[in-house]
């Protein structure tokens, strides 16, 4: 029976120490909005407006404005940022507090507004800009130093082809056509 107890008191000693051990973990995960000991923005932040040193005319002062990761006072990672209603207004992706990758913008209607590759402040690579429908309204592509390269094309809000052709170094090259609403050239 004395075995038994002392079997009794280690296992529950263990099981408390691993529960505070994960409470400790779980909460240090929840930490929001932390300053270092040198003054710099840390880890998971969420800004509200009333943060904001100008606080926005539009945004309620609760209202949650932008949200993301800082590295010793450097945005890292996906950002996102809210229209006042609190619907998602971009989700950019930042590396050493620029704007590096992916990003992608909505209509106030939650519908992408456009998406792309953000480098070196232009886009570059694949861009769509989506008209409020949810329709593709133009598909460029970009060269590395931010010029229109390759194949470009505009749509109509219904879908239908408005204009197609290729444009080298950011320039119309060679024959660009245009068609009707109804797809007539």
């Amino acid at each position: 029976i004395e075995r038994m107890k002392k079997f009794i008191l280690v296992f529950l000693l263990i099981t408390c120490g691993m529960g505070l051990a994960q409470s400790f973990e779980l909460n240090k995960q929840d930490t929001i909005n932390i300053i270092d000991a040198e003054g710099r923005k840390q880890g998971k932040w969420i800004i509200s407006n009333k943060m904001k040193p100008s606080p926005l005319p539009d945004y309620p002062l609760e209202a949650k404005v932008e949200e993301g990761k800082f590295v010793d006072n450097k945005k890292a990672g996906p950002w996102k940022e809210y229209y006042p209603n609190g619907q998602l207004k971009n989700k950019i992706i930042f590396e050493n507090n620029r704007p590096n990758g992916y990003a992608v913008m909505y209509h106030e209607n939650g519908k992408i507004a456009e998406e792309g590759v953000w480098k070196n402040n232009r886009w570059v690579g694949t861009y769509k800009l989506y008209h409020e429908n949810g329709q593709v309204a133009q598909e460029f592509n970009f060269n590395a130093s931010g010029k229109r390269e390759g194949p470009q094309k505009y749509y109509y809000e219904n879908g239908q082809l408005m204009i197609e052709g290729d444009w080298k170094e950011g320039k119309e090259s060679g024959i660009i056509k245009e068609y009707y609403e109804n797809g007539d050239l």
